[in-house]
């Protein structure tokens, strides 16, 4: 962005202010008419009050001179206090409208902007901005004007040393034209590279404890260092190139003030002008190279400043995918039905998330979302809330296409509960307040008497006073969710909507939360995604996802009887017991033998591996399970959670590649092979575990040559698909 058009931008955000910048306008012309008369006053006092020995003159002068100068004072003051005024209430704006703009942006924006970047905006790039406005007068339109002005007059002192002196345009202007576009470019990556490191040290901030439990912080400030290093070459080129700028100008300036003061000189030696026109045409001309300097300095302020506004501009152009339509009305209250027509989502070319989905969900009805992880289950709930607009066919509550009603009027009916509960470090009772801003203390309180969180609160020094924390630390897993369910209530929404509201807590706080929401279901709408099966035992519908496409529907009998999919999801979780704590696990024999490694066992192998081989291990959010590279000599049953495995690709970047969720396994050929794992497996949500170690399982087939045998021949047509198609995790 070049500095002329970073000012018309800037000039934008002064809308509105007509008269404070008519008012400030008026006092620069003052004070640039004093900086013009003070010369030509100075030319007069020479050549007509001091040479010529006149008192009367000389007084005149000094008081016209002291005149100008109190006046002059006054309106510069008076007009830095309105550009004070101007200036910060500019600045508010675009904080508070960049701010709104984030207020209504969809996740998919989230997704493209990390909160590094989000928070350079408001910091480096806005200081930016700052910094241009608190030195536009005094730097900018101060000389400009005067540039102006000093023109003037040296025309009205001396035409042909005026000439002389236009030589300064093409000496300023040539710098510009060279370093301006280098020094602009080094700016705008600067600029980017700052809001890496703000990311870097926003992920380091949030992972704290990974770091510290791994031991990673040398690793870690190690990339911080050569980010550092990256935005320090950056920097060096952008300063070395805004010096090059100034010095360009101030050089040429230097050279003719010299050569106007030499043929200045000899015609005032020859007679051509007087002493006083000289001493006059001399100080404006070096005022007028002043002015210029100062405005070749600014310039490199303003390079710099466009860059910052550049990207704020840039991120206020970014359009929310889900605006209200022109003509959108609110949405009567539901009553009816909720129906996806033909839904097909594509976020971007070649990546269909959601293929032709139709199914409708009727007033009063508890459905649940169930499938492999990637299916597409949660995309259907986002698209529900409107979280985005599919890209073909529709999606309509009550006969209404959602398109067509405002998104506020739904959102008033309708309440999330989501699998990580979000509270802002204030109290409980602010925080609740958050699900209805107009609810009284009595609302609240009957809310969490319904979530069963009335009795916990209470017994908390401050009750609902009390602060929740940051990030909810003063609060448990079961507390949150509790909490969560209350300010869903306080709505008293007809659609109740749970992501994985449960996902991340263990066995004995689930089932109790589970048993809470079914009771307040009763009356509503409920659409839930889980993971979890055994809590959709009970809903009226189940619709089951696949690649992006509706694979099944039904009750929970109905699909056990199809034998489909829910069927082989089902017995994938079933027979896998998990204690209250979620701290240990324990697998049936029925469940060993779906396991394709294990299956050729016999019932005693399979009965032995299921009492004593096994081992529980739980793991936190944030933890690598295998990391890819290692050596591998365990197997992993994924008992209870979620994991994502992360291959690197070609460039060394880490992709992730599957998630995996409860029933799932990985890791069988390291019970063959001593060989490196081939990705790394992270947990995603506090995760149980069931492990068996190599030789564990060596020593069982050591009993049983036969075995051995059959499961070395599985074991080499395992390998040789694996390897064609490059899935899985050794």
């Amino acid at each position: 962005m070049s500095a002329l058009t970073y000012l018309r931008q800037l000039v934008r955000w002064f809308h509105g202010h007509r008269t404070v910048v008519i008012v400030i306008g008026a006092c620069l012309l003052i004070e640039m008419a004093f900086n013009a008369f003070v010369p030509v006053a100075f030319q007069r006092l020479i050549d007509d009050a001091i040479t010529p020995r006149n008192d009367t003159a000389l007084v005149h002068i000094l008081v016209a001179l002291g005149v100008a100068a109190i006046v002059t004072t006054a309106a510069g003051t008076f007009g830095d206090y309105m550009y004070a005024r101007l200036s910060v209430g500019v600045l508010g704006r675009i904080r508070q409208r960049l701010f709104d703009h984030l207020q209504t942006q969809s996740p998919a924006f989230y997704q493209k902007y990390s909160a590094g970047e989000i928070s350079a905006r408001y910091s480096t790039d806005l200081a930016g901005v700052e910094q241009t406005l608190g030195s536009w007068i005094p730097w900018a339109w101060k000389p400009a004007l005067d540039v102006v002005a000093y023109n003037a007059v040296m025309f009205t002192v001396d035409w042909q040393l005026a000439l002389l002196s236009q030589l300064l345009w093409p000496m300023v202007l040539l710098g510009p034209r060279i370093f301006a576009p280098k020094a602009s470019s080094a700016a705008s990556e600067r600029k980017a590279k700052e809001a890496v490191i703000l990311t870097t040290i926003d992920e380091a901030t949030a992972g704290r404890n990974v770091v510290r439990a791994f031991g990673l912080e040398a690793r870690m400030s190690e990339r911080f260092s050569m980010q550092v290093a990256a935005l320090a070459r950056t920097s060096r080129r952008g300063a070395f190139f805004g010096s090059a700028l100034e010095r360009s100008a101030g050089v040429g300036i230097l050279i003719l003030q010299l050569v106007v003061l030499g043929v200045g000189a000899s015609r005032a030696f020859t007679g051509s002008i007087s002493v006083g026109g000289l001493a006059a045409f001399y100080t404006v001309f070096n005022s007028l190279s002043n002015a210029l300097l100062y405005l070749a300095q600014y310039s490199t302020i303003l390079i710099s400043s466009a860059a910052g506004l550049a990207r704020i501009e840039q991120m206020l152009r970014e359009q929310s995918s889900v605006p209200d339509a022109p003509d959108a009305v609110d949405l009567a209250p539901f009553h009816g039905a909720i129906t996806l027509h033909d839904c097909v989502y594509i976020p971007e070319p070649g990546r269909r998330i959601l293929d032709g989905v139709s199914l409708t969900i009727r007033h009063g009805e508890w459905v649940a979302f169930v499938g492999p992880s990637g299916s597409g289950k949660s995309t259907v709930l986002n698209a529900i809330m409107r979280a985005f607009d599919p890209t073909h066919g529709s999606i309509s509550i009550d006969g209404h296409d959602l398109r067509t009603v405002t998104r506020t009027s739904f959102i008033r009916q309708s309440a999330v509960v989501f699998q990580d509960s979000f509270f802002y470090n204030s109290t409980i009772r602010e925080n609740l307040r958050l699900g209805r801003i107009d609810a009284t203390d009595a609302d609240i309180e009957a809310a969490c008497r319904d979530a069963e969180i009335h009795e916990s609160i209470m017994a908390m020094p401050r009750g609902y006073d009390s602060p929740v924390g940051e990030r909810s630390s003063l609060l448990s897993g079961g507390q949150r969710q509790r909490l969560s369910i209350a300010r869903a209530l306080v709505r008293d929404p007809r659609i109740l909507i749970l992501d994985e509201a449960t996902s991340a807590l263990d066995p004995g706080t689930e089932s109790a939360i589970n048993a809470t929401l079914e009771r307040l279901a009763r009356g509503r709408t409920v659409l839930a995604v889980t993971h979890r099966l055994a809590s959709t035992v009970n809903c009226h519908r189940i619709f089951v996802m696949q690649h992006g496409q509706l694979a099944e529907s039904g009750t929970h009998r109905e699909l056990m009887a199809e034998g489909g999919l829910y069927a082989k999801l089902w017995r994938t979780q079933e027979g896998i017991h998990i204690s209250d704590d979620g701290s240990s696990a324990g697998i049936t024999v029925e469940r060993l033998k779906l396991i394709p490694l294990l299956a050729t066992l016999d019932e005693s192998m399979l009965l032995e591996l299921s009492r004593s081989q096994f081992v529980s291990e739980t793991l936190p959010t944030g933890r690598n399970v295998v990391v890819e590279g290692d050596r591998g000599d365990t197997f992993y049953i994924l008992a209870r959670g979620r994991v994502e495995v992360v291959r690197r690709d070609a460039t060394g970047q880490q992709q992730v590649v599957a998630e995996l969720e409860d029933g799932d396994h990985f890791g069988e050929f390291a019970l063959m092979h001593d060989a490196p794992r081939s990705a790394t497996v992270r947990t995603v949500l506090p995760s149980t575990f069931l492990t068996l170690h190599r030789k564990q399982f060596q020593q069982l087939l050591d009993r049983s040559p036969a075995v051995r045998a059959a499961i070395l021949a599985q074991d080499v047509e395992r390998t040789s698909a694996a390897n064609e198609t490059q899935l899985g995790t050794r």
